[in-house]
């Protein structure tokens, strides 16, 4: 253990012996004094001495002494320090220092609660003072009071300050009584009795003040709407006009208009916020047919560039840019199918061949109903796709696999159909209005056949029935074991009323799209 420094014991004979506090110093509110100075008022325990000392340390004080504490938590700190504190003469003095500065805390401490204390004292007289010399109210009858009987009962005392003070009741008259505030009697007789009226004030920015009115255009429908009647109104002023009278009024669809003013559509335009460079939310603004079309432009100036029809050269900014290229070269081809492989195969199922492929997009372009007034072009197509879809890999490494085999000729159809959609894109000038028409039929295609896969999916994923069997099962026996089963919703009884339903009902021959396995221990 190190030595105490040499001026902390010269500074032992100097330290007078602690002062114990008297009764009336004993400390004020302990609970805030420990958390205004980090340690408590009693006890002298190794961990109080210890928060003392951090505490003299803040002050520029003892700092000779917490330099010697041990490095370590505060457990290793506090023995090490109680220890030194009983060794010798040095820490028996850095003890009484200690406790010294907790004596004077604490009497500092007193002297300011004590301060606050009268303070205190002298507000509470001054309300006193003030409550007595309130008016004597015991006297006052309400009986002329011109109110309703239910106002009285609720604001009698307000009622009578007002009686006391002689204000003049017929202010209220006409108003109905759920209209009355305790702040209207307040303000009433605090007006007669000549004192300034506190008005409520709020922190918020620009509170109490008009908003600028924004211009309009004057041009706009909506903006002409509140000035011009509208064509064959039949309105009492509008008739008045064309009899020619000369008490002309304004007609009533304006007089609304300007009640209840329009949206500005030039205006509306003008407040919508720039969408910076480095924002990605402007690909999601739009309807989904503005969505899609501007999806399908884009691709179609990426194939108009590629001479080559490479598909890479179709998504340069990903990384898997083979996938991604086929993917947006099939949407442009075929809007609406999936175009992820992955995703098609789980569709097909495992026993899936190249064939199988061709035949999925050539029943897609079957349905696209914009080729329907040029079958030419959609035999075309389809030709192409089941002809790339069985042709033999140009490819040897890797070896093909079933999986390698299915991508494979899943980017051959996407080339196909890219060099036959190139071919059309070419005949068409570039930002015409008829590529726009050519973008647009595939993009509501797109958009509509999509919403209508989702609805029958949504269709086949109402479970509502196995939930009410659910629900019956538990009026019938709300203590049914069947309730905490391994299989929720699938138990004999709720499988034979689903399938009342015949929306698992399947005509492919599918295994996995039934309810296969052993039935559940439950139903057994």
């Amino acid at each position: 253990m190190a030595d105490a420094p040499v001026a902390d014991a010269e500074r032992e004979a100097e330290t007078p012996p602690e002062e114990p506090l008297s009764e009336d110093e004993t400390c004020i509110d302990s609970g805030a004094f420990k958390k205004h100075f980090g340690f408590t008022a009693t006890n002298t325990g190794k961990q109080v001495l210890l928060d003392i000392l951090k505490a003299m340390v803040k002050q520029n004080l003892e700092k000779a002494t917490f330099a010697l504490l041990p490095k370590g938590g505060d457990y290793k700190k506090s023995n090490w320090l109680a220890v030194y504190l009983d060794s010798n003469a040095a820490g028996a003095a850095v003890k009484r220092r200690l406790l010294k500065f907790r004596h004077d805390a604490i009497k500092v401490w007193n002297k300011d609660r004590r301060a606050e204390q009268e303070e205190s004292d002298e507000a509470s007289s001054d309300d006193d003072s003030a409550a007595s010399s309130e008016p004597d109210l015991s006297n006052v009858v309400l009986d002329d009071v011109p109110l309703p009987p239910s106002i009285k009962r609720k604001y009698e005392t307000e009622i009578k300050l007002c009686v006391h003070y002689k204000v003049d009741f017929s202010q209220f008259q006409g108003k109905a009584a759920k209209y009355f505030r305790s702040s209207d009697f307040t303000s009433a007789w605090k007006r007669a009795k000549g004192l300034e009226i506190e008005r409520r004030t709020t922190s918020r920015e620009g509170a109490g003040q008009q908003k600028e009115e924004q211009k309009r255009c004057g041009e706009c429908d909506a903006c002409l709407s509140m000035v011009q009647p509208p064509p064959g109104c039949e309105c009492p002023a509008c008739k008045r006009v064309e009899l020619g009278s000369s008490a002309v009024g304004t007609c009533r669809e304006v007089r609304k208009a300007r009640e209840n003013p329009p949206r500005c559509e030039k205006l509306a335009q003008d407040n919508l916020p720039a969408v910076g460079a480095d924002e990605q939310g402007s690909a999601h603004l739009g309807d989904p047919l503005t969505l899609e079309e501007r999806k399908l432009r884009d691709v179609a100036e990426l194939i108009r560039e590629n001479s080559d029809a490479d598909l890479r050269k179709l998504a340069p900014n990903v990384d898997r840019k083979l996938q991604a290229g086929t993917a947006k070269a099939l949407s442009l081809a075929v809007p609406g199918m999936p175009a992820t492989i992955g995703y098609v195969l789980r569709l097909l199922g495992d026993d899936t061949t190249k064939a199988d492929l061709g035949e999925h997009v050539a029943t897609h372009l079957k349905l696209c109903d914009y080729l329907d007034d040029d079958e030419k072009t959609r035999n075309e197509m389809i030709r192409l796709a089941r002809a790339a879809a069985i042709a033999p890999d140009e490819e040897t490494e890797p070896p093909p696999t079933p999986s390698i085999m299915h991508r494979r000729a899943w980017t051959r159809i996407a080339k196909a159909l890219c060099r036959q959609q190139r071919e059309e894109i070419l005949a068409l000038p570039k930002g015409s209005d008829a590529l726009g028409t050519w973008l647009r039929t595939r993009a509501q295609f797109a958009v509509d056949w999509r919403s209508e896969y989702l609805a029958k999916n949504g269709a086949l994923a109402d479970w509502t029935i196995g939930q009410a069997a659910a629900l019956k099962a538990n009026r019938e026996n709300m203590f049914n074991e069947k309730l905490k089963g391994e299989r929720y919703n699938n138990t004999e009884p709720f499988r034979l009323a689903r399938n009342e339903t015949h929306r698992t009902d399947v005509t492919d021959n599918v295994p996995r799209l039934r309810e296969t396995g052993p039935r559940p221990p439950s139903s057994r």
